[in-house]
């Protein structure tokens, strides 16, 4: 390990950033490091930008990817290096106004039922009704279900914000089921060794159950979150109520559900059925 990376990592666990951010900044360093061949350190302004403009261009990546790779490089330079003069004229992506991926309840269901497994099983139903995130869910540990007071501790979320979220009691009927037979002793969906398992497990089961199930659409686990948060607003849910659920920062992140629920849309007569 380099002594620029060694550095970087120890000024990530110091603003506690969260664990799959410090592994998508040193990747995105480690890429712009490849590039030139060179440690990033020994970089100009002009190349950063070059570089930049080549993965926009020719590598044609998408906005998300591209605003973590200037979050890492702005991280790196204005922090780890003290060099805050590198990227304070590093353009900002214009954010693209896209809808959420959401699943109708019966696509859930068939998600659910095109489960292999218990475990596949209970990992969907369990993304599903606490609408966590992807590494959040692989991060919970048995002692995070609460039984007596019908929660969840959500203990690993984004910017490690702790949270409740609701324990159904079909979601706990289940839960039951999979400790019987799996009996978890420390993380709830561990690895081989015992350890919290990876989040590409939740990612690649979804994205089989989904073929099996004959879903058009390649689900990733997160359109489990935004289908949760829209059936929720779809059933009266107030909005700030939805937010806390999902701990969003802002309320104008949760108000972009309210675009793709339809319950509003069958009060509007067809202008075809008027004729």
């Amino acid at each position: 390990m380099t002594e620029l990376r060694k550095k970087l990592i120890e000024d990530m666990s110091i603003r506690n950033l969260a664990s799959s951010t410090q592994k998508s900044y040193v990747i995105a360093i480690q890429r712009l490091a490849k590039h030139y061949k060179r440690s990033p350190a020994d970089l100009s302004e002009s190349e950063v930008r070059e570089y930049l403009l080549r993965r926009v261009q020719v590598d044609k990546i998408q906005t998300s990817t591209f605003k973590q790779d200037i979050s890492a490089l702005r991280f790196l330079y204005a922090v780890t290096l003290n060099r805050e003069w590198m990227i304070r004229h590093l353009p900002y992506p214009r954010a693209q106004q896209t809808l959420p991926v959401v699943l109708t309840k019966q696509e859930v269901k068939k998600l659910i039922r095109a489960a292999t497994n218990l475990r596949e099983r209970t990992l969907i139903s369990v993304t599903y009704d606490t609408g966590a995130r992807v590494a959040e869910v692989m991060a919970l540990r048995v002692s995070d279900i609460d039984r007596a007071r019908n929660v969840i501790h959500i203990r690993a979320g984004k910017g490690n914000k702790e949270r409740q979220v609701l324990l159904s009691a079909a979601l706990l009927k289940l839960l039951e089921q999979y400790w019987r037979e799996y009996r978890p002793k420390d993380y709830l969906f561990p690895n081989r060794y015992g350890k919290a398992g990876s989040v590409e497990v939740l990612q690649r089961l979804c994205k089989e159950a989904a073929q099996r199930a004959g879903l058009n659409t390649e689900i990733h686990p997160h359109a489990l979150r935004h289908s949760f948060a829209t059936h929720l607003l779809e059933q009266g849910t107030n909005l700030r109520t939805v937010q806390v659920l999902l701990r969003h920062a802002h309320i104008t992140t949760t108000q972009r559900y309210l675009k793709v629920t339809t319950d509003h849309l069958q009060t509007v007569k067809s202008p075809l059925s008027s004729r």
